[in-house]
């Protein structure tokens, strides 16, 4: 990816995610986020790689986020209440979900 594209970066991450390479994709929506801080979208993304890495911690940050730019965003939301589930939260899990 050219180093200041946001688009080629989300694109990359997006293949990372299809191949399985949760690690790849968070780097490269980290990308994203670092050149556009505007695309709250790639913040659901990176929030999906982390959660797929079992880094629960770091996907609930992510969706946190997400969700108080759009908090009504049924992907974030449902991703942040799988999160939540797999942190031992269950009573707030439920409400996302």
């Amino acid at each position: 990816a050219e180093p200041g594209d946001a688009a080629l970066w989300a694109d990359r991450g997006a293949a990372a995610l299809a191949y399985a390479r949760p690690a790849d994709a968070a780097v490269s929506f980290s990308a994203v986020l670092a050149l556009r801080p505007d695309l709250w979208h790639a913040l659901v993304w990176r929030g999906r790689a982390y959660y797929e890495a079992n880094d629960f911690p770091r996907a609930r940050a992510d969706l946190d986020a997400a969700l108080a730019r759009a908090p009504d965003d049924v992907a974030a939301l449902v991703l942040r209440g799988l999160t939540l589930f797999r942190l031992g939260q269950h009573a707030a899990a439920e409400a996302d979900l």
